[in-house]
């Protein structure tokens, strides 16, 4: 019954389409020292006010937030980022402005430091403001940001600045993380598309159109790091801007543990990292209520609050169970065993009237449990017998 407190840290997706799987085999290493990859023909990536999105995949190294580390830097002051802000937080930063997604507000980013791979993806219309940039972690949509500094009705307006980098910010701050499949659009994905590239945790060739990803087209950089040695990494469209790995070596900037490699239990296409329903094959990964459990194992589909429902079914049988152990006994406390249970009846030890008692105290409900007061109170009392 506790299963959606683990969807909510994985921070699990509702499918609304796949795309076929392919080879992927490498992935980058970065060391949170000096390692960070770097555009060799000085690319500086979306620039003015035109429609942006950007996808990456992404493994921590350390369970801890940093106070900064750069991510994903390009142009004039636009910057993703990961801080120790309000329980951890991943930031857009460009123009004075930043719009943070924090573990406070959004409990599955506290999941990207779990050192397991997640999926990033930020997006922003052309034209836009702060307000509409969006941020999805693992297929879903994450509410809720804070903003510092500036307003969310500010304009943006990226002018060149550095080289798109990945890694780090301008100022350092290199990430301790595994990094793969980094792709930049200029166009704004919506949210089908997003979740059918991420796929149930298992990346797609984004240089390929699906059902609700039509944005092959549209991309400008797709650095897939599946050369596994040297210092370099193509970019495979044709705008060619290839990226040098800068502060590593040819052997130790290279892993072979990408995304996608993980186990999937229950054979229905979706990696256990991401399952809503680990044990259940749900392919479409249907949650009615919206609460991370999939219907399919969701003990309360249509509730989505499970712990107070469950509480409030363990309030009922407490009561029950309660109203049966005093209802029909006027001889309760005679130190007779009336049930022919093997106990004493109200001795203290009664499975019946400890459970009742356990159950109700133990649901930690507020005006609920004030109607079960007189029945705890006789139970108290037999209990002393």
């Amino acid at each position: 019954m506790r299963h959606w407190i683990i969807a909510m840290l994985l921070g699990l997706s509702t499918l609304a389409g796949k795309s076929s799987a392919f080879d992927n085999d490498f992935h980058v290493v970065l060391n949170g020292i000096g390692r960070e990859v770097i555009a060799n023909d000085s690319y500086t990536g979306i620039l003015d006010t035109d429609a942006r999105t950007i996808s990456w995949w992404y493994r921590s190294h350390i369970g801890t937030f940093p106070s900064v580390w750069g991510i994903i830097y390009w142009g004039q002051t636009w910057s993703i980022q990961l801080e120790g802000f309000d329980g951890g937080s991943i930031n857009c930063e460009c123009g004075g402005n930043k719009i943070a997604w924090t573990a406070n507000n959004n409990p599955a980013m506290g999941s990207l430091q779990n050192w397991q791979w997640h999926h990033i993806v930020m997006t922003a219309p052309a034209g836009g403001t702060y307000g509409d940039i969006r941020l999805y972690l693992d297929g879903v949509l994450l509410p809720t940001p804070s903003v510092v500094g500036g307003s969310f009705a500010n304009s943006y307006d990226t002018i060149p600045f550095i080289p798109y980098r990945a890694g780090a910010r301008n100022l350092g701050n290199h990430a301790d993380a595994d990094m793969d499949e980094i792709a930049l659009w200029d166009a704004e994905l919506n949210a089908s598309a997003v979740a059918e590239i991420f796929n149930g945790g298992i990346p797609t060739d984004l240089e390929v159109n699906g059902a609700s990803y039509t944005n092959a087209g549209d991309l400008q950089l797709y650095w897939r790091f599946e050369e596994g040695s040297g210092l370099e990494t193509a970019d495979v469209t044709e705008s060619g801007h290839d990226g040098d790995l800068i502060g590593g070596d040819t052997v130790s900037s290279w892993g072979t543990n990408p995304p996608g490699s993980g186990s999937d239990s229950d054979g229905d296409g979706i990696l256990d990292g991401f399952d809503n329903c680990v044990d259940d094959a749900n392919p479409g990964q249907e949650d009615a209520d919206s609460d991370l459990v999939g219907d399919i194992c969701d003990p309360f589909p249509s509730d989505p609050d499970n712990e107070q429902a469950q509480c409030e079914v363990d309030l009922a049988d407490a009561e029950a169970a309660a109203n049966a152990c005093f209802g029909a006994a006027p001889a309760c406390s005679d130190g007779v065993d009336n049930d022919n249970d093997g106990f004493i009846d109200f001795s203290g030890n009664d499975p019946e009237c400890v459970t009742a008692l356990d159950n109700a105290e133990g649901c930690g409900l507020g005006a609920e449990l004030v109607l079960l007061i007189p029945l705890l109170q006789r139970i108290r009392r037999k209990r002393s017998f």
